[in-house]
């Protein structure tokens, strides 16, 4: 089955207008296209804000395609302003609801990214009122976690200290692959309560999911089996965890199917703040001059994290909006049930300035997105990000970029954009474990004990085969067993 173009009729414009392998010229500014242009190939993976910067010639809204055949398409939004309209969607012309798009059925093949554009439970995938009866209990556990803020602040200290300490005796490590991956996976897994016996699966599956890789299907359902898994042990055993405490708030109209994708969805969001804090580590070790700021205290790790918000934005793209009804926007006529792919890195290079420390605390980027949906998780990622950035360059403070810059890997960049690697070299520092400071026994989480969940069923073919034990030992350290006395935190 194929999809027809996005309109049939267009303004007057040269023929053959729009029917391009590749990007139109740059001399045709204005003129729209007639069928979508494609957001994938070597062009787009190198510099994605100079692709963005390409259709930008042709529109705010442009209509592109993420699969060769062109039956994945959506119109693409690369202006800011238009972006924080259909985000705050005042006039409910946008749904979040995936049973609105009227192409799914059309798109051929088995396009990775349609696991992430599944209908689901979680609060993401509902409008209105149930979209705020779903949101609540989010909001309100992490609202309750924020109050903990000193405890938060020393479990999230604790485990950057830990998996730093795990090569710092090396001398050269992947920041990406070893620290920046796994540390908001680490907390975002204490904290929701999951058990070290998944921890290889999470982190293959949630990898697999938000690279949109091409086992994208297999991870998806892993992903299920183990949310299931946990959240029907919490439903009967609740503990000292996220997930127990969204089933106590949702109260009786709470059911697993509801939390487990609540869990599912909280999970994969902490792969944005890893490739958050890979671009930033990468933008460290390549600016001499940021690099000496940071030492003489002119500015912060955190000031340089938000900088990266605006020079290497994270979440590229946001996929998950339908129009409820035909609509105009930017020029281009909408239909009823359409996709609409707010490109939130294109918008955000619209609205930087030319000098990011000029206004420090400035934020009118969509990192975060707008509206109903915005990330009720912005202070715990600030959090991960800011501390896991303080405690790897005061650990290793001569830290240096292993290979030159321009033979850094990256992550193809539909979704989220940051490094696939990211190797480094530094002075060996022995037994840093034993002046790491903050190592917590649980996590900061304030209800009961957390009962232990029943033991899961390894998949075949797991990526996780052969993983080092440090991986599993760290996580039974997050869920309370490291045999370390705890020390006073800074």
């Amino acid at each position: 089955m194929t999809t027809s173009s996005p309109h049939e009729t267009t303004r007057s414009c040269p023929a053959g207008a729009g029917r391009y392998l590749e990007l139109p010229p740059a001399g045709s500014p204005g003129c729209p296209v007639s069928v979508p242009l494609p957001l994938y190939g070597p062009e787009f993976e190198a510099d994605p804000l100079a692709y963005y910067a390409r259709l930008r010639q042709h529109g705010p809204v442009v209509p592109v395609k993420v699969d060769e055949e062109g039956t994945f398409w959506g119109w693409m939004v690369l202006d800011p302003d238009l972006a924080r309209d259909v985000l705050q969607n005042r006039d409910g012309a946008w749904s979040n609801d995936p049973t609105v798009w009227r192409h799914r059925d059309a798109v051929e093949g088995n396009h990775p990214l349609l696991r992430l554009l599944d209908p689901r439970g979680h609060m993401q995938c509902h409008d209105g009122a149930e979209h705020a009866r779903r949101r609540r209990p989010v909001v309100e556990a992490f609202a309750e976690l924020e109050q903990h803020s000193l405890q938060t602040r020393r479990f999230i200290t604790g485990l950057a200290d830990k998996l730093i300490a795990g090569f710092a005796h090396t001398g050269e490590a992947d920041i990406e692959q070893e620290y920046a991956h796994r540390l908001p996976l680490l907390v975002m897994m204490g904290l929701l309560g999951i058990d070290d016996r998944y921890a290889d699966q999470v982190e293959a599956s949630v990898h697999e999911l938000i690279r949109v890789g091409p086992h994208a299907d297999d991870a998806s359902r892993r992903m299920d089996d183990v949310h299931r898994q946990v959240v029907t042990a919490k439903s009967k055993n609740p503990g000292s965890d996220l997930i127990s405490r969204m089933l106590a708030a949702t109260g009786s109209k709470a059911d697993v199917d509801e939390v487990e994708s609540q869990s599912w969805f909280m999970m994969n969001t902490a792969f944005t703040t890893s490739a958050w804090m890979s671009n930033t580590v990468l933008e460290i070790l390549t600016d001499d001059q940021l690099r000496a700021q940071i030492r003489d205290a002119q500015v912060s790790v955190g000031d340089v994290a938000n900088r990266g918000l605006w020079q290497a934005p994270p979440l590229q793209n946001v996929f998950n909006r339908w129009s409820h009804r035909d609509v105009e926007l930017g020029g281009q006529q909408i239909k009823q049930g359409d996709m609409v792919i707010l490109a939130l890195a294109a918008s955000g290079s619209r609205t930087r300035p030319a000098d990011p420390f000029s206004a420090v605390g400035h934020h009118a980027y969509l990192a975060w997105g707008a509206g109903a949906h915005a990330c009720p998780a912005q202070d715990l990622a600030c959090h991960v990000v800011y501390i896991g950035l303080e405690r790897l360059f005061l650990h290793l403070p001569d830290m240096a970029l292993g290979v030159p810059v321009d033979q850094v890997e990256w992550a193809p960049p539909l979704v989220v954009r940051g490094p696939a690697s990211l190797p480094v070299c530094f002075t060996p520092v022995q037994d840093l474990d034993r002046g790491a400071s903050s190592w917590p026994e649980q996590s900061p989480l304030y209800f009961s004990q957390q009962p232990r969940t029943p033991t899961a069923t390894k998949a075949p073919g797991s990526a996780s085969t052969g993983r080092s034990s440090r991986w599993s030992s760290l996580v039974g350290f997050v869920r309370g067993r490291s045999p370390r006395t705890p020390r006073p935190g800074r």
